[in-house]
């Protein structure tokens, strides 16, 4: 029989997700009645850790109802005197009172902070318990306790096992026995799948065929296999021209396809900085406008400051206010612009121009959107890696009729606290949206902006 393990919940694995404490299965959770006090700063605002706060605040405040009459008669909370079930198959939660730090704590780490209060509730119980284990997201906490022989955990609940072989949604493949295939989608732009078992046949999975003499782009395609044969295909990709952008790489040619394809709703484009990643999604954007395909496109970001140091109060409206922390956006506009024919041009200027009237193209922040139903749109949300799974769940679900969401970003520049590269939103997405038809995810590492930009990215 499996042994029944004591969580000590730190403040910030709630902050991530308001939920965590129904992940534990039939293990129990002790809350050191701190991170009530640490909570109680964060429930006003309307970011991800505020609604989280006071969304667990008001379980707390539920569960807190529940009474039991102690040993002098007097009726007392059960939340704090034994704990209460969290349900069928589950452990039980408990607060626990953190009067003072306990000595050895206190010995060790000398400042009367919220975390060595939490450290020493942990402490205490994993002197009666050797299955105490303290989680947290902060990786000098989870130091701390293993100095004073306390077990600790990141809150993995939501994490990826390897973050460096997150699907990357293409493959390239080299042989011989290729040559008929290519032949094939050079003359048709289709062919059947070779037999060939490194290629996976995973919906929109992106593949470059080489057979020594010659190459192809190619798309694992099933979405456009006819009704008699329901098999896999392969169908050819070309390198496209959209809004006067031209893939300069088969990952920039991949990533056009992707967007510009009708059945595929969400697309993911992750990679290094400088490989046109946000620029390639606003291009395909605009030429979807300008086809037609869509209404309005709706430009967000996770705003988080590099470094986390905001540049404090700024004046003027909601557009105002924004507008230091979505530049980049702005600054892959304009270089569209600077590439588009005069007519296409002067026309996206008007939209910029006039986006905060009619709003068809909307440039705001991604904790603006919730509530909202977005039909007929692009959906671009840039800096995605800043975001955690919930909050990147609540913008995709916003997607109405004939809407596509586009997710830009890199995991390895994630200026979120609490956030690494197997637990944000981007992440999160590629893993559980693999092997989905509306789906497609491209991984691209060429840098295209610049020869500085790209040795930065590698060496620095």
């Amino acid at each position: 029989m499996k042994k029944k393990k004591i969580f000590v919940l730190n403040t910030n694995v709630i902050l991530f997700n308001w939920k965590s404490i129904y992940n534990f299965d039939e293990h129990d959770i002790k809350i050191p009645s701190i991170v009530l006090e640490e909570l109680d700063e964060f429930k006003k605002g309307s970011n991800e850790v505020n609604i989280n706060a006071r969304k667990f605040t008001r379980i707390i405040d539920k569960l807190g109802t529940q009474f039991i009459e102690n040993p002098s008669g007097k009726m007392v909370s059960k939340l704090s005197n034994g704990g209460i079930s969290l349900g069928e198959k589950k452990g039980t939660i408990e607060l626990v009172r953190t009067n003072e730090i306990a000595p050895e704590v206190k010995t060790a780490y000398h400042a009367d902070k919220p975390d060595h209060y939490i450290l020493s509730v942990a402490y205490e119980l994993s002197q009666k318990n050797d299955n105490v284990i303290l989680v947290t997201k902060d990786v000098n906490l989870r130091s701390k306790a293993r100095d004073i022989g306390v077990q600790a955990e990141d809150y993995e609940s939501e994490q990826i096992k390897d973050a460096d072989f997150l699907y990357t949604g293409k493959q390239c493949i080299e042989s011989e026995a290729l040559s008929d295939t290519i032949n094939l989608l050079y003359q048709n732009g289709k062919s059947p799948m070779p037999d060939l078992p490194e290629i996976k046949k995973i919906p929109n999975q992106y593949l470059i065929l080489k057979n020594g003499k010659q190459s192809v782009l190619a798309k694992v395609s099933h979405k456009e296999s006819s009704e008699e044969d329901s098999k896999p295909q392969l169908v050819k990709v070309e390198k496209l021209s959209v809004s006067g952008i031209t893939a300069k790489n088969s990952e920039q040619a991949f990533a056009i396809d992707a967007i510009m394809s009708d059945h595929i709703k969400l697309v993911t484009l992750y990679g290094k900085a400088g490989t046109g990643k946000t620029l390639i999604a606003i291009a395909c954007a605009l030429e979807k406008l300008k086809r037609k395909e869509c209404k309005q496109i709706i430009i967000s970001a996770a705003i988080v400051p590099v470094g986390n140091k905001d540049v404090g109060f700024l004046p003027g409206d909601l557009y105002d206010k924004i507008s230091p922390y979505m530049q980049g956006l702005y600054d892959n506009l304009h270089f569209v612009i600077s590439e588009a024919k005069k007519k296409d041009a002067d026309k996206i200027t008007l939209l910029m121009t006039s986006s905060k009237q009619d709003g068809t193209i909307k440039i705001q922040a991604l904790s603006s959107i919730r509530g909202r139903s977005i039909n007929n749109s692009v959906f671009i949300v840039d800096e995605s890696q800043n975001t955690t799974p919930h909050e990147i769940k609540t913008a995709i679900t916003r997607a109405g009729v004939n809407t596509q969401i586009i997710l830009c970003g890199d995991i390895d520049q994630i200026d979120a606290p609490y956030l690494g590269k197997a637990d944000n939103g981007l992440s999160h997405v590629i893993s559980k949206f693999k092997g989905k038809e509306i789906y497609a995810n491209v991984y691209l590492e060429k840098g295209e902006r610049s020869e500085l930009a790209t040795i930065a990215s590698e060496i620095l």
